[in-house]
């Protein structure tokens, strides 16, 4: 998850290799610059056992949703699986 100064969240994504997945977001002038929402400033994780991260995102997408009425900012689909 990152979020802004704020801890607004600004993206929610799952990955298996977090070291290999922060990096592409730092190189992503997109995640990384200033927008509407504020600079992205905060990459929040979880540890959790590999079986459940598809289910974890999709419930933390949906109960972002349900809250605000459409996705993260910086997410571009609700997830992996649909």
């Amino acid at each position: 998850m990152i979020t802004n100064f704020s801890n607004e969240i600004l993206y929610i994504g799952l990955s298996k290799n977090l070291k290999r997945r922060f990096c592409q977001h730092l190189e992503s002038k997109e995640k990384t610059a200033s927008g509407t929402y504020g600079r992205p400033s905060f990459f929040n994780y979880l540890l959790i056992e590999e079986r459940l991260l598809e289910q974890i995102e999709r419930t933390w997408i949906h109960q972002f949703k349900i809250l605000h009425g459409h996705l993260p900012v910086l997410n571009k689909v609700s997830s992996p699986l649909g």
